[in-house]
């Protein structure tokens, strides 16, 4: 998957790079550090309580409640030096606009979706037994069903102007979300293959659709400020949506061992076979 991010954006630095001709006009402007520093710590933070809440502490640890109380401050006083600085990295006014808003909201739940996505080469590798390259080739009918889509999508949108097209999507990509529980230890590969495909045909509904809305419902001067939102929240909910599924699973993982193995530190149990040490392995020395 990381192979196929990277040919995408060698590609589209080309075609941006060779093909937009854009005019040049230098604009000063100020940097809002404050705020970069406060959303990047908050965003750090709540990262880290989903990742270690459950499984390397407790939920009511010390290190939790105080990386939960620290993010959320963080970020509460983000949300207010917004309001006062300059140039803010996230100007308040564009969330007054609802098309705006929930575009956001939308590409949090799909960086979510596909952060969700990461696990399942492991799953194709340790369940199905396939090399690391055919775990990534499994996924291409994934890819190129969200890319149809896309395409597809987005010239309708342009054309049209009209944004239901939303909807649609976000019911697919809650239907291919559903239908990965299908997934069984006996489920064949090529039919795991084609079950995720579904997730993508929705992921190809919302992913350019929610740039055009997001860039149709701000003013020119906001546009790049609303364009790096779209990205934030898509990342954010990635990091979580890994963050989550990756403490669930181990988790899992973990209490299955524990069920079939025993409690850590536990001894091995006896049995009749097990009783006396096989004659390869005794001490000669």
């Amino acid at each position: 998957m990381l192979l196929h991010q990277c040919a995408a954006g060698i590609a589209a630095l080309l075609v941006t790079g060779l093909g937009m001709k854009l005019p040049n006009r230098r604009i000063e402007a100020s940097i809002d550090y404050v705020g970069a520093l406060l959303l990047g710590t908050g965003i750090v933070a709540i990262t880290l309580v989903a990742a270690w809440g459950g499984s390397q502490y407790a939920w009511a640890s010390v290190p939790v409640i105080g990386l939960s109380v620290f993010g959320v401050a963080a970020l509460v006083t983000f949300v207010y030096s917004q309001k006062r600085a300059a140039e803010p990295i996230l100007p308040p006014a564009m969330f007054r606009d609802r098309n705006f808003t929930v575009s956001q909201i939308i590409s949090f739940l799909v960086g979510a979706a596909f952060g969700a996505l990461n696990f399942m080469p492991q799953y194709f590798q340790y369940v199905r037994g396939a090399s690391p390259t055919a775990s990534g080739l499994l996924l291409l009918l994934l890819m190129f069903g969200m890319l149809a889509v896309m395409i597809v999508a987005g010239q309708s949108v342009s054309r049209t102007g009209r944004y239901r097209v939303l909807i649609i999507g976000g019911a697919v990509m809650t239907v291919g979300m559903a239908v990965l529980l299908l997934l069984k230890v006996d489920t064949a590969t090529i039919e795991a293959s084609l079950l995720t495909t579904v997730l993508g045909l929705g992921m190809g509904f919302l992913m350019q659709n929610t740039m055009l809305v997001t860039q149709n419902s701000v003013p020119l001067r906001n546009m790049g400020a609303a364009s790096g939102s779209v990205t934030l929240f898509r990342t954010v909910g990635g990091s979580l949506g890994i963050a989550v599924f990756g403490s669930l699973y181990t988790q899992r993982l973990s209490s299955s061992l524990s069920h079939s193995l025993g409690p850590p530190g536990a001894p091995w149990p006896r049995t009749a076979r097990t009783s006396r040490p096989p004659r390869w392995c005794t001490n000669r020395w």
